[in-house]
């Protein structure tokens, strides 16, 4: 990003969350150096109830590809008081590729375009793979019906 940008998900006892590399196309970054289509996804699965919080994503720029811009992490609702410690356990998960990946849907890409070329409108398009729903038919997937104003939800539809 140009700027720092922070953003918060709040949540309740979380499953999970993580930092996941999706695009595992070597062409699509023609980079033999860094080898991005490589780097492995970070889940973190929590182990007892973490209570309420969010989780924080934070982007950093940076001049170049060299160094790695973003960060996940929990932030309790409530914070201990200072110098009183706060314990989680959980278990860290290393991921390349499907194998092993939270049992879930996912976004496997997002496209942004502009309404009639007015980039005032944008339009978004998600890609969202089929996660459990693929070997639990008896799970039903409902796509979202709802969505923030001036937003709308238009054209959902199964592949």
């Amino acid at each position: 990003p140009a700027a720092t940008r922070l953003s918060s998900f709040s949540d309740r006892s979380p499953r999970g969350f993580g930092l996941m590399q999706r695009d595992r196309e070597l062409a699509h970054y023609e980079d033999l150096e860094a080898n991005y289509h490589l780097r492995p996804s970070a889940w973190v699965e929590p182990v007892g109830d973490w209570g309420a919080g969010a989780v924080r994503l934070l982007e950093i720029p940076t001049p170049d590809e060299t160094n790695d811009n973003i960060v996940a992490c929990w932030v309790p609702a409530t914070l201990p008081a200072i110098g009183q410690p706060f314990t989680f356990d959980y278990r860290l998960h290393w991921l390349r590729g499907p194998a092993g990946r939270p049992p879930g849907a996912y976004v496997v890409s997002t496209r942004q375009s502009a309404v009639l070329g007015n980039m005032e409108m944008p339009s978004f398009r998600q890609s969202v793979s089929r996660g459990m729903l693929a070997t639990h038919p008896t799970i039903a997937a409902r796509p979202p019906s709802t969505a923030y104003a001036p937003a709308v939800v238009a054209n959902v539809g199964q592949v």
